[in-house]
Order: structure tokens, then sequence, then C-alpha cells
């Protein structure tokens, strides 16, 4: 609820990178359906009201590596085109 969205992590866009397909950026086939279970899992945390949740963290996945880095979200800017006052 507090903590800052993904353009608050990341607030200038890399216009060369653009918007790639998960092809282009080499995404494994079976990237997204680990993340959508994570997804689910996280859902039925807030929903249930069990564990903690992760509204504050950002949990990101290196398939290469089979590793997982998990970082604490920055908090609003209050510049933010996304979720700023404006």
């Amino acid at each position: 609820e507090h903590s800052g969205c993904y353009r608050c992590l990341y607030p200038k866009a890399n216009p060369s990178e653009g918007c790639k397909s998960c092809s282009d950026n080499g995404v494994l086939g079976t990237v997204p359906g680990l993340i959508g279970i994570l997804q689910a899992t996280e859902t039925l945390k807030v929903l249930t009201g069990v564990g903690a949740s992760m509204h504050d963290r950002l949990l990101m996945y290196d398939s290469m590596r089979c590793t997982f880095m998990n970082i604490k979200k920055p908090p609003r800017r209050k510049n933010c085109i996304v979720c700023g006052p404006n």
C-alpha cells in the first residue's frame, strides 16, 4: 500500500530496449508458469490473511542460475507518473 511501484524503482525507461517479447529478451518458456504460481500463492496469502505477503518486496528470479533475489521496494516517489498524486 505504501511502497512504490515498478516505475518508482526504475524511474527512467530504457528506450533502446523498448517492450520486447519474452523470446527476444531470452525468457525461458517455463519461467512465466513458475512466476504465475508464485503470484497465485501471494494472492491466496493476501485473500486469506495467512503468512507474510510480499507487498513491500520485489522477488526476482534468474532461471539460468536457479536463484531468487528478494529486495525491498523503495517508498513511493512524490513525482511518480504511475502511482504519484497526479
